[in-house]
């Protein structure tokens, strides 16, 4: 396993972390799966600081005037 946290299993908003998907620089990039079902590949430091918290879904709904 590649160095750094291991976060699999753990949620972050709607995002659930599944794997390393592979590194942006020198920071772990994680592969993970939306409560909608869409998946998508997040940087550690924007799951931690709580700056994605879904694939996009959340922002589109928010936008839909629904």
């Amino acid at each position: 396993m590649a160095h750094g946290k291991d976060i699999t299993g753990q949620r972050f908003g709607k995002l659930l972390a599944l794997w390393i998907a592979g590194k942006s620089g020198r920071e772990n990039v994680w592969f993970c799966r939306c409560d909608c079902g869409q998946e998508t590949a997040v940087r550690l430091s924007n799951l931690q600081r709580g700056n994605t918290v879904s694939c996009g879904c959340v922002r589109k709904a928010a936008g839909s005037g629904g």
